[in-house]
């Protein structure tokens, strides 16, 4: 059984640490959008967004 997402969550993922800040669906299967707190690849965007499945991404409370 996966942890309830929500938005505001702080979740840990494979680019980091991040906060939720939008849920959805895509094909089928729960999304979460997260303003991710890490540089991205370039090292040029220091807060940067993606859409990752909910499943990829562990809260770092479940409280």
């Amino acid at each position: 059984m996966m942890i309830p997402r929500r938005v505001g969550q702080r979740v840990i993922g494979t680019h980091g640490i991040g906060i939720i800040t939008g849920l959805g669906t895509l094909r089928g299967e729960q999304v979460v959008y997260v303003l991710w707190d890490q540089p991205q690849y370039d090292g040029e965007n220091n807060e940067w967004r993606d859409t990752v499945r909910a499943r990829d991404v562990v809260p770092l409370s479940a409280s």
